[in-house]
């Protein structure tokens, strides 16, 4: 069975590739060629820019986002917050919003809304993260999630490249597919014009 399955994906495989052979065929047209040539130097493109588009792509994003790590780390605190109020019950999957206190890094006391883990009671200490004046924010970035936008950025980068070269290959093989159904016809005209008896 695995032979078979196999056979099949090497035949498809030569089936794709036949006619894209630099030989003496009489059958094969110039456009047959010109589309072979088409499809190597997009393989090419893709081959010699993937690698520059996702280090360039990667570096753009990860200093960016290396810049925002550095920006959120001078400029976010954790801070304890007393929970001030009881837990409602809440829909699934979310987290509850209760009144908790805390003192901001500027020496100021904040009360306000904090999202607490299910069964958080009153007077429970929780960590939080707020700005300078005490307002809550979210955790600074980590040097992992830094990598993840980088890798995230390169691998998009390189799949937009890819999309672009199927792109110029569609469109070139259709410009030339319709080439060849024009100079098709224009041969069918000929010919059957000298097969056609004379009256």
């Amino acid at each position: 069975m695995n032979r078979r399955m196999g056979a099949r994906r090497d035949t498809r495989m030569v089936r794709a590739l036949r006619g894209r052979r630099f030989d003496r065929n009489p059958l094969r047209r110039a456009s047959d060629r010109l589309e072979s040539v088409v499809l190597i130097a997009l393989l090419l493109a893709f081959g010699v820019g993937a690698p520059v588009i996702a280090a360039v792509g990667g570096g753009i994003v990860h200093r960016i986002a290396e810049r925002n790590m550095v920006t959120e780390q001078a400029s976010r605190y954790q801070v304890t917050a007393t929970v001030l109020t009881a837990a409602a019950p809440t829909a699934f999957g979310d987290l509850p919003e209760l009144t908790g206190r805390w003192t901001a890094p500027d020496g100021r006391v904040v009360t306000g809304e904090v999202y607490v883990s299910p069964g958080t009671s009153v007077g429970q200490r929780i960590q939080v993260w707020v700005t300078r004046n005490g307002q809550i924010t979210s955790a600074p970035l980590l040097p992992s999630q830094v990598a993840d936008q980088t890798e995230t950025a390169a691998v998009l980068g390189v799949a937009g490249y890819a999309l672009v070269l199927a792109s110029v290959g569609l469109v070139a093989r259709e410009a030339l597919d319709r080439r060849r159904l024009a100079a098709w016809d224009a041969e069918w005209l000929a010919t059957g014009q000298q097969g056609m008896p004379r009256i």
